[in-house]
């Protein structure tokens, strides 16, 4: 029994020091996104550039580009993706907006992991069961630190992290109705999922791969129940937005007109037309598959087994896990197809 305490208390004393470590980087990256951050923050984010567009609207400039005049800002993106960082825009020096536009990222990113490790922890028996996920949930988010990419998603100033924040929430609330079949959890993860395609263009297969995923796990009613709430959903950023937006032609024109007049290049040439673009699709989707190919593999693997193991002992938490896995799966694959276009 005493040999136990002492482990129990050497693992808690691991817990704060590690936890404590990775606070001091988290802080040291925040601190380094005003700068050229080639050291350890997120190399080229462009931080000042992104949060231009949402400072100068909330002076006086308008959200979007006019179609025939007009400084050209850069904001190629819907509206929730450059909203979600007003409260960084409201601070007039840049270094303080900057690092508060940082900061909003970094919660952004996290909150919702912190969120679906809390609904599947809450089912566990044992206090120590739950230190051991704490403590395997920190070593990863350091991971996810020390990593570049990931640092890059993290810490930097983009409608990514308004975007990635929009579809976990969706995955997390479509998987508490997959393992409850609670009407409201439905209703939410509609709601951010259909979100999601105003913080960021790629995100708009979401809705309706997700629709189909329903008709086959629950049939007919849920499905429409889904359908009601993502128009729900259109129609409330609609009425939301337009004051914002006010003319939706130069919405329209920013978030789609100028992506797709950009052209694209393969083997150094300037591709054109359909024909091409098809190919250049295929090519594409080829060297995504190869790099990649091994870590979904692992991913649909690890799903599976999550299914027979929560079929076989009934346990509510990896019924969740199952679930909640399975569910971010499909929302990974969907969102990298919508990239594979040039989105």
């Amino acid at each position: 029994m005493q040999t136990l305490t002492i482990i129990l208390r050497f693992r808690l004393m691991v817990l704060w020091a590690v936890g404590l470590l990775f606070l001091i980087l988290i802080i040291y990256a925040i601190s380094a996104a005003p700068q050229e951050q080639w050291v350890f923050g997120a190399a080229g984010t462009w931080n000042d550039a992104r949060l231009a567009p949402i400072a100068a609207w909330l002076r006086g400039y308008p959200l979007y580009t006019s179609v025939s005049s007009g400084i050209v800002n850069g904001n190629i993106y819907p509206p929730l993706g450059t909203l979600a960082f007003t409260p960084a825009a409201i601070f007039d020096h840049p270094v303080a907006a900057i690092i508060v536009g940082s900061i909003l990222s970094l919660l952004m990113n996290l909150g919702p992991a912190v969120a679906a490790l809390t609904l599947w922890s809450r089912r566990l028996q044992t206090s120590t069961k739950a230190a051991d996920t704490l403590l395997g949930t920190v070593l990863y988010l350091g991971l996810l630190i020390l990593t570049d990419g990931t640092r890059y998603t993290l810490f930097a100033i983009h409608v990514d992290a308004p975007a990635i924040a929009l579809m976990l929430w969706g995955v997390i609330f479509y998987a508490k109705w997959w393992t409850t079949r609670a009407p409201s959890s439905i209703a939410l993860g509609a709601f951010f999922l259909g979100s999601s395609v105003w913080a960021k263009q790629v995100e708009f297969p979401l809705p309706f791969v997700f629709l189909i995923v329903t008709y086959f796990i629950g049939g007919l009613r849920p499905t429409l129940v889904f359908s009601a709430w993502s128009l729900a959903t259109l129609v409330f950023w609609f009425l939301m937005l337009t004051p914002i937006v006010v003319d939706w032609r130069v919405l329209f024109f920013n978030i789609w007109t100028i992506p797709a007049s950009h052209p694209w290049v393969w083997g150094g040439q300037v591709v054109s037309g359909g024909i091409e673009h098809i190919k250049l699709f295929m090519h594409a989707s080829v060297g995504f598959l190869e790099q990649y190919w091994l870590l979904y593999l692992l991913m649909l693997a690890m799903v599976l087994a999550l299914n027979v193991c929560a079929k076989q002992s009934g346990d509510k938490s990896l019924h969740f896990s199952f679930a909640l896995s399975a569910c971010s799966l499909i929302a990974s694959i969907t969102s990298c197809r919508s990239r594979c276009l040039g989105l």
